[in-house]
C-alpha cells in the first residue's frame, strides 16, 4: 500500500488488511496524534506537516490517500 501526498509517494506499507490514514503514517514512522511526532514531520519538511491557525502542529489530511 503506497501513502500519497498530493499524489506522490511519501512511503510504503506492506499489510494484507485494510487502515486508516493515520495508522499507515504511524507505520512509516509518524503518530499524528503527538505533537512531538508532528513537530518532527514538519522539522523534517515532510510537505503534509504544518503549523495551524492556533500554533500547534498538524497534518494535511485532505491530501494524503492510500493506493
Amino acid at each position: 500500500m503506497k501513502v500519497l501526498f498530493n499524489g506522490k509517494e511519501i512511503g510504503e506499507v506492506v499489510t494484507n488488511q485494510s487502515m486508516t490514514i493515520e495508522e499507515a503514517l504511524e507505520f512509516i514512522g509518524y503518530n499524528v496524534y503527538d505533537q512531538d511526532y508532528l513537530q518532527r514531520a514538519y522539522n523534517n519538511d515532510e510537505p503534509w506537516a504544518y503549523i495551524n491557525d492556533d500554533g500547534k502542529y498538524d497534518y494535511d489530511f485532505e491530501s494524503l490517500e492510500l493506493k
